[in-house]
């Protein structure tokens, strides 16, 4: 896996930029596939305390040996699963943010102050 990424920082908005290829010798049943990612992101707070987490990605698969009746396919499934795998990962990020709200909230109840990460 290969990758670039720039961070920009304003003064509203921290952005990130970046270029991924990756080639996957195995992908369940497929062989010699690639994935190019390109995407941006940013992080913008809010005035109400909270923020803007925002995020692009487009990603083009190409599966190498695959007659062009199969790769249509294949690469419709290949594409679901990527976007099973980032979905899982948002939904991850969402439980530790929900997670980190409960806690503040919590020490907030008990007169605590709750360090973040």
């Amino acid at each position: 896996m290969r990758m670039v990424v720039k961070k920009f920082v304003e003064n509203d908005r921290a952005v990130q930029v970046w270029n991924m290829v990756a080639d996957w010798s195995r992908v369940g049943t497929l062989h010699n596939v690639r994935t190019q990612e390109y995407g941006w992101g940013y992080i913008q707070p809010l005035h109400n305390g909270t923020s803007d987490c925002v995020c692009y990605i487009l990603m083009n698969p190409t599966i190498n040996g695959l007659p062009p009746n199969e790769s249509c396919e294949a690469t419709t499934s290949l594409t679901k699963s990527y976007q099973d795998m980032i979905m899982s990962r948002l939904q991850a990020l969402e439980n530790r943010m929900m997670d980190q709200l409960v806690r503040e909230k919590r020490a907030l109840q008990r007169g605590k102050v709750l360090e973040t990460c």
